[in-house]
C-alpha cells in the first residue's frame, strides 16, 4: 500500500512535465489546401518542427487532431522539405462548422528522430487550428529543377 501512495504522489509531481516550457522560436503553422474536397469541407496541412526546443531535444512522435466530444485522430505525418526547417506535415479534411472548434496537437516524446526510445513523462503541444493558420509560415525552400534528359 505505502509502494502504491508513493507512486500516486511521484505521477502527480511536476517532474513529468520533461523540463523548461518551450521557447518562443517553436512555431507551428498550417496553411488552407485547395482540393476540391467538397462544398462544406476544406483541407488543411499542419507544420510541427521536427524538435522541440528545450534544453534536452525532444522529438515528434504523434499529431493528432480531435474536436472535443465528436472525434479524436491520430494523424499521419512525413517529414517535409516544403519549408525553410526542419518539419513534419500531416493533413487533414473538416467540415466547415468544425474549424473554431478543432484542435492539434504534437506529441514530442521521444528522445531521438528514429523514436526508438521513448521519455517516461508528457510533453504535449495543444493549439487551436485557427491559431496555427495565422501563425507565421517560414520561406519556402528553393527546389532545383531537375536536369532534361537528352536523347
Amino acid at each position: 500500500m505505502k509502494f502504491a501512495v508513493f507512486i500516486l504522489y511521484f505521477f502527480a509531481m511536476h517532474v513529468f512535465a520533461c523540463g523548461e516550457l518551450t521557447e518562443k522560436a517553436f512555431l507551428p503553422f498550417a496553411v488552407e489546401i485547395e482540393n476540391g474536397a467538397g462544398k462544406n469541407m476544406k483541407t488543411y496541412e499542419v507544420y510541427f518542427p521536427v524538435k522541440d526546443i528545450k534544453e534536452t531535444d525532444f522529438f515528434l512522435n504523434g499529431i493528432t487532431s480531435y474536436v472535443p466530444e465528436l472525434f479524436q485522430i491520430e494523424l499521419y505525418y512525413l517529414e517535409t522539405d516544403r519549408y525553410i526547417g526542419d518539419y513534419y506535415s500531416a493533413m487533414l479534411t473538416l467540415n466547415k462548422s468544425l474549424i473554431d472548434k478543432a484542435l492539434i496537437v504534437g506529441g514530442y516524446n521521444a528522445l531521438n528522430k528514429e523514436k526508438t526510445s521513448l521519455v517516461f513523462c508528457g510533453n504535449f503541444k495543444r493549439f487551436e487550428l485557427t491559431s496555427l493558420l495565422e501563425n507565421k509560415r517560414p520561406n519556402l525552400r528553393e527546389v532545383a529543377l531537375p536536369k532534361p534528359l537528352i536523347l
